[in-house]
């Protein structure tokens, strides 16, 4: 694989060394409005995550993704860990509601499976 900077500096790495390439850690920060309902809407208030990840080793990181918006009590906070390889990654964890009366259980397990279709060799 070649990668080329902006300033024109080539750099070729073979494809089994790329792994080492990718960041240890990141940090992650998003924002969007929700739409929805039986007579769709767009939200006022925006939607905030927060986030981050942790490489523990070449194909596993941990990971956080918390959901909030701002002036309200409420919060979705989720962490797991996350598996990838060259096309398939499989994130699994908890998920918990806070801040809200409920009266059910407060958390919930997560799965996410992620499938790459592009990139091929």
């Amino acid at each position: 694989m070649i990668f080329e900077t902006i300033t024109g500096v080539r750099m070729e790495v073979p494809r089994d060394r790329i792994q080492s390439l990718v960041p240890a850690r990141g940090q992650l920060v998003g924002w969007g409005y929700a739409w929805g309902g039986e007579d769709p809407w767009l939200s006022n208030d925006p939607l905030i995550m927060l986030g981050g990840e942790y490489r523990v080793g070449p194909r596993t990181k941990l990971l956080t993704e918390n959901f909030f918006v701002p002036g309200e009590a409420g919060a979705l906070l989720a962490g797991g860990m996350g598996f990838f390889g060259e096309r398939l990654s499989v994130d699994f964890g908890i998920g918990a509601l806070v801040g809200f009366d409920s009266d059910g259980i407060p958390w919930f397990p997560l799965l996410n499976f992620v499938w790459n279709f592009g990139g091929g060799r």
